[in-house]
This record gives C-alpha cells, structure tokens and sequence, in this order.
C-alpha cells in the first residue's frame, strides 16, 4: 500500500511530454492536495450550509473561487521552485562540464600545462616531440605467449 504523498512513477511519466519535459496543461505538480486545501479552506462554511444559513450555490461559487486561489498559488510556487531547480541543474552541468574540459587538458598537456612528450617545455612555448640527447633505445620485441610445459633444456623421456 502506498504511503500518503509519495508519487507513482507511471503518474509521473503521465504527465511527462514527448521529450521528457513536464507539460503545463495543468501547472500544478498534486492537484489532490490543491483540492483538500480549497475544501479546508471552505470547511468553517460547511455548518452554515448545512443549517441552511447559507445556500448551496453561494457555497459552490465560494469553493470554486478557493479552488481557483489555491490553485494558482500552487501553479506560482510550482513554478518557482522549478525555476530554481532548472538553474541549478545548468549550474551543476556547466561545473562538470569545466572540470572535464580541464581534465581533458591535463591529460593532454600533463599536470602545470607542461607536454607529457616533453616534460621540461614551458607553457605556451611550442610543443612537439622530445629530443633526446644520444641513442635512442629500441624497444623489445613482445614476447611469444608461454604455454606451461616441461622447462627449457629438459629432456623428454
């Protein structure tokens, strides 16, 4: 059984568009909740009514007018809260984004901006392979994979 106020996740993708974005028919995220506080709001009329006092159309026009008020407000924070959650969703984007651009570089310059080919040039001087100075060592041939058989130089009996 599901607890008051948690949402569903098929009423949720109800209410999502095409592209994944809310759409804003209805502005207001639990209109459940906007009905309850438009009846609570009208509830002190509910004796008047009851003993006649008042009639029951004042009434209707009342609670539609509550409705109304109650659900522009929820329609206004709504809004507002989802403001705050778009810029901070671009803040936390453009902040990775940087990081990365800036990882990136290092990858690519080496940590202080210096070339991993060649790790004493300055930043911003040209970069291009390190020279060296005296032979070049050439690397070793890889070596053929090694199956576990009797050791080299054993005899086979």
């Amino acid at each position: 059984m599901k607890a008051a106020g948690s949402s569903d996740g098929a009423s949720r993708s109800a209410r999502r568009g095409s592209a994944g974005t809310e759409t804003a028919s209805a502005g207001v995220a639990r209109p459940g909740l906007v009905v309850a506080v438009a009846i609570l709001l009208c509830l002190p009329m509910a004796p008047g009514v009851l003993d006649g006092a008042v009639p029951a159309t004042d009434a209707l026009v009342r609670f539609l007018v509550a409705l109304l008020l109650v659900w522009a407000a929820a329609a206004g924070v709504g809004g507002l809260l989802r403001r705050y959650e778009h810029q901070a969703r671009q803040e936390t984007a453009r902040r990775l984004l940087e990081e990365a651009r800036r990882r990136a570089a290092e990858a690519t310059l080496g940590p202080g901006g210096s070339s991993p080919t060649n790790p004493g040039s300055q930043p911003g001087a040209p970069s291009g392979p390190a020279v060296a100075s005296g032979p070049v060592p050439t690397p070793a041939p890889p070596s053929a994979p090694t199956r576990p058989g009797p050791p080299q130089g054993a005899a086979i009996g």
